[in-house]
C-alpha cells in the first residue's frame, strides 16, 4: 500500500504517487483509486507542477516542510500553484508539504505527509463538503 489520502471523512488509497525534478521545479503527483458516493465517482487526484524545493539532491529533502497560506501570498515562493481535483481543480491553502526517510535500495522512494483545505464542490447538500474541505495525504513517492 502506497498510503491514503483523508478527504473529510472520506479515506481514499493512493494508486500512484510520483515526485520528479525538472529543469526549474519539481513536480509532485498523487493519485487515488476511485469510490461511488451516492451515484458519483470520486477519484482524487493531488498535485503540484511547480515545486521549488531547497535542495540540491533529493536526499537533502529529508525532514524538509514546505507550508503556505494561498498562492495570491507575496512569500509564496512556486511559479504554480498545488491542487486538489476531485470534480474540479481547487487550490490547497492553509497547507503544508512535509518529506520523510529515503526508501528502496537505490532511494527511490521518499516519505511524504500533505495536508492543508480545497474546495470540493459536491452536491446542492454538501453533508460537509464546499469550501476549505481539510485533506491529508500520507504516501510513499517513486522518485524519478
Amino acid at each position: 500500500m502506497l498510503g491514503t489520502l483523508q478527504l473529510h471523512e472520506r479515506r481514499f488509497q493512493v494508486t500512484s504517487a510520483v515526485l520528479s525534478r525538472g529543469e526549474r521545479h519539481w513536480t509532485l503527483d498523487i493519485e487515488t483509486e476511485a469510490q461511488d458516493f451516492d451515484g458519483e465517482r470520486w477519484v482524487p487526484y493531488l498535485y503540484h507542477h511547480g515545486l521549488r524545493l531547497p535542495v540540491g539532491d533529493v536526499h537533502d529533502l529529508q525532514g524538509e516542510v514546505l507550508s503556505w497560506g494561498t498562492s495570491a501570498d507575496d512569500a509564496y515562493p512556486h511559479p504554480e500553484m498545488g491542487v486538489l481535483y476531485v470534480f474540479s481543480h481547487h487550490e490547497t491553502c492553509e497547507a503544508s508539504l512535509g518529506f520523510g526517510r529515503i526508501l528502496g535500495a537505490e532511494g527511490e522512494q521518499i516519505e511524504l505527509a500533505w495536508q492543508g483545505v480545497a474546495d470540493v464542490l459536491w452536491g446542492d447538500d454538501a453533508g460537509g463538503y464546499g469550501q476549505g474541505v481539510p485533506f491529508a495525504c500520507h504516501c510513499v513517492a517513486r522518485i524519478d
